[in-house]
């Protein structure tokens, strides 16, 4: 028996055919830059905070920007704002940026070629103040503060990343035996590539002097804002040694954010 071919046979081929090529370009075409989540650690702190914006595949390069509304004045602070390239897989993109005002913020991140902004919440506490020493050491000679420079590799962490850069730093040993290491070194805006931020980052790390051996103690970090560990050794005008800051509160209570060896 022979059958018969209509035209209307052929349409509904044709229809079908270019129903499946649509169905497959969009289950393989990632399109644009798109925001699927945002994600700040510590959710409470004070001082650096590191915002984690979770990115799925796109096929061409965009803009990602993130900025916290300033609601009193009804303005904004721009916290990051970079070029995506084009990602053949999801990834999750970190940075950090730093807020010390007490108070309950937001934090926008938003693919700006199509206006799809995701969003968190995080807190900035007080700063804790750093307790004076029980034990001053001896007063330095001559009862002036002792200053000491020098240079180190600062390496920062955000997550299972780090990045590593060279950096200034210089020690202040006070009459009353009180020092401070202060260390500036630039930023990053992406601790995966360790992209650099173009700003000069300042640590801030809190001690203790032994003029007997010549050596400092860290105890905190940005007043207080973190904790601190590590000894400096000022013996003979040199600078050695090695320091970590360490975060104190929120999910990342407990993990280094900064560490800093001299020489």
């Amino acid at each position: 028996m022979r059958r018969r071919f209509y035209p209307w046979m052929l349409l509904a081929i044709l229809a079908c055919t270019s129903l499946a090529c649509e169905l497959v370009n969009s289950a393989t075409d990632p399109g644009p830059l798109r925001v699927e989540s945002v994600d700040v650690s510590p959710a409470e702190g004070n001082g650096t905070f590191t915002a984690s914006v979770g990115l799925p595949a796109h096929q061409s390069d965009g803009t990602l920007s993130c900025y916290i509304p300033d609601e009193s004045s009804g303005g904004q602070k721009s916290v990051y704002q970079q070029t995506v390239p084009a990602l053949r897989s999801s990834r999750i993109l970190t940075f950090e940026f730093t807020m010390t005002e007490p108070g309950s913020y937001k934090l926008y991140c938003t693919a700006m070629e199509i206006g799809i902004t995701a969003k968190t919440t995080f807190t900035v506490v007080a700063a804790a103040v750093t307790p004076a020493p029980t034990n001053p050491p001896t007063t330095p000679a001559g009862g002036q503060p002792l200053q000491f420079s020098g240079t180190g590799q600062k390496t920062d962490y955000s997550g299972d990343y780090s990045c590593a850069v060279g950096a200034d730093v210089r020690l202040v040993v006070n009459p009353d035996g009180t020092a401070e290491l202060v260390v500036i070194g630039p930023g990053f805006n992406d601790h995966i590539n360790c992209t650099q931020s173009g700003s000069m980052d300042g640590w801030y790390l809190a001690g203790t002097a032994n003029p007997a051996d010549e050596t400092v103690t860290l105890v905190s970090c940005n007043n207080g804002g973190f904790n601190a560990q590590g000894t400096i050794s000022y013996a003979g005008g040199t600078l050695s040694g090695d320091a970590t800051c360490i975060y104190n509160q929120g999910s990342s209570s407990g993990k280094v954010a900064m560490k800093i060896t001299t020489p």
